[in-house]
């Protein structure tokens, strides 16, 4: 029976490691500023790891899933949403860690309010009609795209790139309207 529910917990826990890697960067960041580099620099570890082990049980759940035939409609449901909750979560700590500069918040607003509102409307289906809203193959490139996007500013403060930035945003901008066109295909009127 555990293994089972083996992807099922793989999916949560992708979303509790989404959440306290976020917590992680951001305390991390803020001992930086407080000048407790040990500190930042475990906080900056913990947060990379824990971002490579989500996006690695986001393959893995599903893999484990089809290989042992236990699809279920409530791992349907959780997958997807583990995926904005890692998601999001570490956009959220860069928007902290940038102070919220706009030309980080607009995206990362597009992105969590499409992100909501998709949940919204997976969560009004019956269980037997999630079918309608499977997602997509855009989708899931969407979210693989998404994980490289969000590895980009730890793999770029580890070469020391300066300025990285306004590099980086125009991913992070990317990342919106992919969010956006691959939404519609959720949201549009049936």
């Amino acid at each position: 029976m555990m293994i089972q529910n083996l992807p099922n917990l793989l999916t949560l826990s992708r979303a509790g490691l989404g959440l306290i890697g976020g917590v992680c960067y951001v305390v991390g960041w803020k001992a930086s500023q407080n000048g407790d580099p040990g500190t930042a620099q475990i906080l900056f570890f913990l947060s990379l790891g824990m971002l490579i082990i989500g996006s690695l049980a986001d393959y893995f759940d599903g893999w484990l899933a089809r290989r042992w035939n236990t699809v279920s409609s409530l791992g349907a449901i959780l997958d997807p949403i583990a995926d904005k909750v890692l998601v999001n979560a570490y956009l959220i700590a860069f928007l902290v860690r940038f102070n919220f500069d706009a030309l980080l918040a607009v995206p990362v607003s597009i992105i969590v309010l499409r992100d909501i509102a998709v949940t919204i409307r997976r969560l009004q289906m019956p269980m037997n009609a999630q079918g309608d809203l499977t997602v997509s193959d855009t989708a899931k490139l969407k979210t693989g795209f998404q994980m490289i996007i969000l590895l980009l500013p730890f793999l770029l403060e580890l070469l020391d790139i300066q300025n990285w930035f306004d590099f980086w945003i125009g991913g992070v901008i990317f990342m919106a309207l992919l969010s956006l066109y691959t939404g519609w295909s959720y949201l549009k009127p049936r």
